[in-house]
C-alpha cells in the first residue's frame, strides 16, 4: 500500500482531497438550500474530474467508492438534470462519506478543511415548555453542542413552524404535555412524523405515558431533566440515521446474474458492496475493500467456500470478520460443517430480498457492536486506553510519510474527586460523559478521541498546528466551564472546569511516547497555573 502511495505525483495526491471536499462541500449542502440546475451541473462536473483522477491514484478502494456515487449521480440526474429526491440525497451523503473515509485510509492522507468549525453540522431544535426559565437554560446549553433552537408558546404555533419551513429543517421537538391537554394524540402524530417528539412532563402517569406513544413520541422525560441525560436523548432522536457509516459488505459469488443482484439489494438499503467471482482474487480485496462481513457461496468452482473460510480464519487480520455463508445447501450437516469450520452463520437460497437485507444487516451490526466493545471505552463510547495509543501510532507514522502536522491534546477534569465526594461516583460518571459528548459534537469525524483513563481525555487531531489547536481547544475548555450538571439533590446544580495540555508532532516529539509525555507535560503546567486554562507544549 505505501508503495503505490509514493509512487504516485504529489500534485495528484494534493489535489485529489481537494476535490473530495469540494464535493462533499456540494452534496451535504443540498440539505441546506434549494437545488439550482447550476448546482446539480457543477455536482456533475466535479465527479466526473474525480473519476478522471481516481485513475492517476492506483486505488481500487477509492475507485469503488467513486464509481457507485458517479452511477448514483447519473441515476438520479441524468442529461435533464432533474432534482434530487430526499431518498437520493441520503444516499448520496452517505457514499461520499464512505468516500472521504476510505479517501483518508487508503491514500494516508486527510481531507483538508479550511477550519474544525466547517465540519460541523448544526441541528436545530423547537422548544415548547411552559416554563421560560427552564426554555432559556435549554437554549443557552444545547448550544455548546451544536444546536440552534427555536422557542414556541403553543402546539399551534409549533405546527405553523413545521408547515411553513422545508423538510428536515428542524431535527426535534422538546414538547411539553401541558401544550397538549384536552388534544387527540392522532392530530399529534402527523407532526412526529415529520420532526421526532421528545415530550417533557412532570406527570409520570401511565395515561399520559401512553398518550405521548400514541401521538408518535420517540421519548419520554420526567421533570426534573438533568442536562446530560436530556442531551442524550437528543442526539439520540435527532441526529439522522444516514450520518452512521454504511456497512461494507463482500460478496464472494461465482454467478455473476447472483452476484450483481445481491449487491443490488444490499445497496439500495444502503451498504457499501463490492463482489468477487474468483476466489483466488479474496486477499487482495481483503486488504483493499477491508469488508465488515463476507456473503459467501458454498460451492464455486476454483474451491469450495469450506476451503476459503478455513483459509481467511488462517490470516490473523481477518479472524474476526464474520462470515456468512448463502447458498441453495439444504443438508444440515453439512451446514454444520461449514459453521464448524470458521463460519458465522448460514442463510439457504432462495430468500426473499428483504429478508436478506434484515439479516445482513442484524449481522454487520453485531459485529460492529462486538468489535466497538473491543476498542471502546464502556462509559463514554469513546477510544479506549489502548486502542487511542495505537491510533496515535498510525497517526504519527501518516504525518511523517506525508510530511502534515499533526497535534494531540490531553485533557484532564478539575477537581474531580471533589466532585466525586461532594455529589456521588454516579454524578461524577455523568460529568464524564458530559465532556465525551462535547468533544464528540465540537470535533471531526476525522479526529481521534479517547478516555486516557479515569476523567483524563486524548485527543488526535491530524493535519492540524497550534493556530487551529489553540483557539479550538480553548473554546472547547469555555464551552464546557459552562455546562450545568445535577447533582444527586435535583434542586442543586454545579459547574465543573477542566485542564489542558497540547503538543505537536516534531523532529522532537516524533513518537507515540514523546509526544504523550510532552502533552502530559503541558497539562501539569496548566494544573499549576491553577487549572481552567490550556497550555502548548514549549519543547
Amino acid at each position: 500500500m505505501e508503495a503505490k502511495t509514493q509512487a504516485v505525483s504529489p500534485t495528484i495526491l494534493h489535489q485529489f482531497p481537494q476535490m473530495v471536499n469540494q464535493l462533499s462541500h456540494l452534496v451535504f449542502n443540498l440539505d441546506t438550500k434549494s437545488i439550482s440546475q447550476e448546482d446539480l451541473q457543477t455536482l456533475q462536473r466535479t465527479i466526473v474530474d474525480i473519476q478522471n483522477a481516481i485513475h492517476a491514484l492506483n486505488q481500487p478502494a477509492i475507485r469503488i467508492v467513486v464509481d457507485k456515487i458517479y452511477q448514483l449521480i447519473h441515476k438520479n440526474i441524468g442529461t435533464k438534470h432533474k432534482s434530487l429526491s430526499r431518498n437520493a440525497i441520503n444516499t448520496l451523503q452517505s457514499q461520499v462519506d464512505m468516500l472521504r473515509q476510505v479517501t483518508q485510509i487508503h491514500l494516508e492522507t486527510d481531507i483538508p478543511q479550511t477550519s474544525h468549525e466547517s465540519t460541523q453540522k448544526l441541528h436545530h431544535l423547537i422548544i415548547g415548555l411552559h416554563d421560560k426559565q427552564l426554555v432559556e437554560e435549554i437554549i443557552n446549553q444545547v448550544k455548546y453542542f451544536n444546536y440552534t433552537s427555536s422557542s414556541c408558546e403553543s402546539l399551534e404555533e409549533i405546527i405553523e413552524l413545521i408547515n411553513h419551513h422545508p423538510p428536515n429543517s428542524y431535527h426535534a421537538i422538546l414538547l411539553d404535555t401541558e401544550f397538549c391537554t384536552n388534544k387527540d394524540p392522532s392530530l399529534i402524530k402527523p407532526l412526529s412524523e415529520k420532526v421526532p417528539i421528545l415530550f417533557v412532563s412532570f406527570d409520570n402517569r401511565v395515561a399520559t405515558r401512553l398518550f405521548a406513544v400514541r401521538a408518535g413520541g420517540s421519548a419520554y422525560l420526567v421533570r426534573p431533566v438533568e442536562f446530560t441525560h436530556l442531551i442524550e436523548k437528543i442526539d439520540h432522536i435527532a441526529l439522522n440515521q444516514n450520518e452512521i457509516t454504511p456497512y461494507r459488505i463482500l460478496i464472494v459469488e461465482d454467478s455473476r446474474t447472483q452476484a450483481k443482484f445481491i449487491q443490488q439489494q444490499l445497496e439500495n438499503a444502503g451498504m457499501i458492496t463490492e463482489a468477487i467471482n474468483n476466489p483466488m482474487e479474496i486477499n487482495k480485496i481483503l486488504q483493499e475493500f477491508q469488508p465488515e462481513l463476507i456473503l459467501m457461496d458454498l460451492y464455486m468452482p476454483e474451491c469450495s467456500g469450506f476451503e476459503l473460510t478455513k483459509m481467511i480464519r488462517q490470516q490473523e487480520p481477518y479472524m474476526s470478520i464474520p462470515i456468512v455463508y448463502l447458498s441453495a445447501e439444504a443438508d444440515l450437516d453439512k451446514q454444520l460443517k461449514a459453521i464448524k469450520l470458521g463460519g458465522d452463520d448460514f442463510l439457504t437460497k432462495p430468500m426473499e430480498p428483504e429478508h436478506l437485507v434484515l439479516a445482513i444487516q442484524a449481522r454487520a451490526d453485531r459485529a460492529r457492536t462486538l468489535r466497538a466493545e473491543m476498542i471502546q471505552d464502556s462509559l463514554t463510547g469513546l477510544l479506549n486506553h489502548t486502542r487511542i495509543l495505537e491510533q496515535l501510532d498510525l497517526e504519527i507514522a501518516r504525518a511523517k510519510r506525508n510530511h502534515l502536522p499533526l497535534s494531540f491534546a490531553m485533557i484532564d477534569i478539575d477537581y474531580f474527586k471533589a466532585i466525586n465526594d461532594n455529589h456521588g461516583h454516579p454524578i461524577g460518571d455523568r460529568v464524564i460523559k458530559g465532556l465525551a459528548r462535547l468533544l464528540k459534537q465540537r470535533l471531526r469525524k476525522t479526529d481521534s478521541i479517547g478516555r486516557y483513563g479515569g476523567e483524563e481525555f486524548a485527543i488526535i487531531l491530524p493535519q492540524t498546528d497550534r493556530t487551529v489547536i489553540l483557539p479550538l481547544i480553548e473554546d472547547i475548555r469555555k464551552g464546557f466551564s459552562k455546562l450545568l450538571h445535577q447533582s444527586s439533590d435535583p434542586l442543586v446544580e454545579f459547574t465543573a472546569t477542566v485542564s489542558c495540555g497540547l503538543a505537536e508532532f516534531t523532529a522532537t516529539n516524533n513518537t507515540v511516547g514523546k509526544l504523550v509525555q510532552a502533552a502530559d507535560k503541558a497539562l501539569y503546567a496548566a494544573k499549576d497555573q491553577g487549572r481552567n486554562c490550556v497550555v502548548l507544549d514549549s519543547e
